[in-house]
């Protein structure tokens, strides 16, 4: 205990965060139950050629914790996914490039998520819902310029 430190202070934790710092990590940590009134699932738990990787939902988002190791030692690698949810997917290929067009929804609304994948590369760009009709209008002007040009050649 700290000095001036009042008993009740001592007994303080952050809800959420340092009840379960190393659960699934470290054997035999947080067997004890929890007072915390943060709903935490972890959905799955898996091990690859990485380390341990673990998936926790919190609201509307998915975070993943994965703990692994190279030639630097090991890290832990920490990502959040929004929930999305996918309702259109078309593939084209056009030449040696291959485009993804994905509708897609998550908890701001729909877009269009279009992919251009070349030889090892990935490009993406992101078209918000009020943003559709006007990307359409610009690119059909631009399909029929190319046209335009390619008719007077």
């Amino acid at each position: 205990m700290v000095p001036n430190q009042k008993p009740s202070d001592a007994e303080e934790h952050l809800v959420g965060l340092s009840d379960d710092v190393g659960v699934g990590f470290i054997p035999d940590h947080g067997n004890q139950p929890s007072s915390s009134t943060v709903d935490r699932a972890t959905d799955s738990t898996g091990q690859d050629e990485t380390g341990v990787s673990k998936v926790i939902r919190a609201d509307q988002k998915r975070f993943f914790f994965d703990l692994g190791n190279n030639n630097r030692g090991h890290f832990l690698k920490i990502s959040e996914v929004l929930d999305e949810l996918e309702l259109v997917s078309k593939t084209l290929q056009v030449e040696q490039k291959l485009f993804y067009l994905d509708l897609k929804e998550n908890p701001r609304g729909k877009y269009l998520k279009i992919s251009e994948k070349t030889s090892g590369s990935r490009s993406i760009i992101i078209v918000p819902s009020s943003g559709i009709s006007w990307f359409l209008d610009l690119f059909n002007y631009y399909v029929r310029r190319a046209r335009e040009q390619r008719v007077a050649a």
